[in-house]
């Protein structure tokens, strides 16, 4: 039976990777509507446009929020969507209708497979994999969490995201805004990570006693989504989720992290609002930010 339905996966699989070779549409939209640029931003498929004020904004990584497109890459951090003049995409082909015989067939089986499949992923954790990458990479910002087993062997991939996961709260920002482009991780929990990350990244460069000025020039400028890896293409609610977290005591809590990144700066301010403070100011949407 496995293999039958091995045999059948491999032949959906077949079927759609052949349109792989079909290439992205570039297309360019001259005045475009409003509705057509959110879409196309939500999609993940906009890649620049141009506004009225005849500037020529990177919309790669953006994020919708209602008639807003917001992105760690505009300045300011949002604009609204009626500014966009000219808008230029890399949409996803069209599937040829021959695909969708081949697979039609096979599709419930397929699926009903996948799902067994992701059942005994996660009763049994699947098969361990071990990325070079977390070992190899001194940059990885979570290098310095990560715990190794009895010893000194190097964990797998899903234990060090699951031992990571469990530990978040004594993580600095950098390490919670790498788990947050985990694919592994679903993306409501991926998409948190990554803003609190944000917000405890700026709020530790702002903490410590003595100043950073390092620390400070490379805190995040503006707290926003990662485009469509933390919103699978729809409008979400993260201004809201945001707000929450910058109202959580939780967020402003002195870590073991935040300890150690202070010992060479008088350690951690005794007073944390000016830092609160600073962070604040990343709030991304003109006139709706939380006080501060």
């Amino acid at each position: 039976m496995r293999t039958g339905l091995l045999v059948l996966t491999a032949a959906l699989t077949a079927s759609v990777g052949l349109t792989a070779c079909y290439p992205a549409k570039i297309m360019q939209y001259d005045r475009p509507d409003t509705r057509l640029v959110l879409d196309r931003v939500r999609a993940g498929e906009a890649d620049r446009a141009q506004l009225a004020d005849g500037r020529t904004v990177d919309l790669a990584q953006a994020v919708t929020a209602g008639e807003l497109i917001c992105s760690v890459r505009l300045e300011p951090a949002c604009l609204s969507a009626a500014q966009v003049v000219r808008l230029e995409t890399s949409e996803a082909p069209d599937t040829p209708l021959w695909v969708y015989v081949v697979a039609a067939p096979l599709t419930p089986i397929v699926l009903a497979n996948e799902a067994m499949e992701g059942l005994d992923r996660a009763l049994t954790g699947g098969p361990q994999t071990y990325s070079l990458g977390w070992a190899a990479n001194s940059g990885n910002p979570c290098l310095p969490f990560v715990q190794r087993a009895d010893g000194g062997a190097w964990p797998s991939d899903q234990k060090i995201r699951a031992d990571l996961y469990r530990r978040r709260a004594e993580l600095d920002g950098a390490c919670l805004m790498q788990l947050g482009r985990e694919y592994a991780i679903p993306v409501p929990a991926r998409r948190r990570l990554h803003l609190t990350g944000q917000i405890r990244a700026r709020f530790e460069a702002f903490a410590c006693a003595r100043p950073r000025p390092e620390a400070e020039a490379d805190a995040p400028r503006v707290f926003a989504p990662l485009g469509r890896i933390h919103t699978e293409g729809r409008e979400v609610g993260w201004p809201r989720e945001l707000a929450g977290l910058l109202d959580d005591p939780a967020t402003w809590a002195t870590s073991p992290a935040l300890t150690q990144a202070c010992t060479g700066a008088g350690g951690v301010a005794p007073d944390p609002a000016p830092a609160m403070a600073r962070a604040r100011e990343a709030w991304p949407i003109p006139s709706t930010g939380p006080a501060a």
